[in-house]
């Protein structure tokens, strides 16, 4: 694990910078399409293949453990930890997201499903400023 870590690691700043780009993308169309986006979630949740969900946050989160150091470094490392240790509940426990989905679809109107969407959009926003920061302040 180690040797194949120090090999790929030379590459973590250009992941990072094309996954800051996909996440952009990805809350780009949560502005624009917020109930939408919602409902594609919901329909995610209730796929078989959402545990592979989880797979792909520890795969991915992996890369964000790599910076420490600096401030914007150590918040990275922080995201990357949160990703990483969300995924084992969303491999184990699918069933509880669909479930806060299901409720939410009852209980919230689509003016509250667009705010959830506006919150997680502008979260990911952040999160990737600070990927893209932290890759081009190490440069």
């Amino acid at each position: 694990m180690n040797f194949y870590y120090h090999k790929l690691s030379p590459y973590f700043g250009t992941y990072l910078l094309i996954l800051s780009c996909f996440l952009i993308l990805i809350s780009i169309a949560g502005f624009i399409f917020p109930v939408k986006i919602f409902q594609k979630w919901e329909k995610w949740t209730e796929n078989s293949f959402f545990r592979l969900h989880g797979v792909a946050l520890i795969a991915g989160g992996f890369p964000l453990l790599n910076y420490r150091g600096s401030v914007s470094g150590t918040a990275l490392f922080i995201v990357g930890l949160i990703v990483i240790f969300t995924a084992p509940f969303i491999i184990i426990f699918p069933e509880l997201f669909r479930k806060a989905l299901d409720a939410t679809k009852d209980e919230f109107s689509d003016n509250d499903k667009k705010a959830i969407v506006y919150t997680d959009s502008i979260i990911r926003i952040l999160v990737s400023a600070l990927m893209i920061y932290v890759v081009l302040s190490e440069k």
